[in-house]
């Protein structure tokens, strides 16, 4: 019967110190992580989007003045701009940006082909150029 008591009160021990580390262990509450920052909205997301391919339409076009880039790059920076615009809460705000890019990538997608023709692009940045200005067409269309 000892034996019994002995193991008994054993078990007993272990459990309950066990429920005591559990309930006090050594991570304070200053080291619970914090809480998540709450996540930003649809439109600050847009906004952000449009303005990182406005800065990388600019960047594409300094390179082009440089002599490193070309209107096949700046045709995706454009095409980039129309999409983020699309996202954008404000409809007169969407239709302005995605107006503008239509008139951007015409000039582009003319030149691409006219450097197709020299023999300076191939014929499939042509075609990416004439889907991408007709995808912006598209958002536009959507977006009236």
């Amino acid at each position: 019967m000892n034996l019994r008591r002995i193991m008994f009160v054993g078990f007993a021990a272990v459990f309950v110190v066990g429920e005591m580390m559990g309930r006090f262990s050594a991570r304070s509450e200053a080291q619970v992580a914090p809480a998540a920052a709450p996540d930003r909205s649809v439109a600050q997301i847009a906004h952000d989007r449009l303005a990182t391919a406005d800065a990388g339409l600019k960047m594409a076009e300094q390179k082009r003045r440089m002599g490193l880039g070309n209107a096949i790059d700046e045709t995706r920076w454009v095409r980039r701009r129309a999409l983020a615009a699309a996202d954008l809460p404000d409809r007169a705000e969407r239709i302005s940006v995605l107006e503008d890019c239509v008139r951007q990538m015409k000039p582009r997608t003319a030149e691409i082909e006219q450097l197709s023709r020299t023999g300076t692009a191939d014929v499939t940045d042509v075609q990416s150029a004439k889907f991408d200005a007709l995808e912006v067409e598209l958002l536009l269309a959507k977006a009236r």
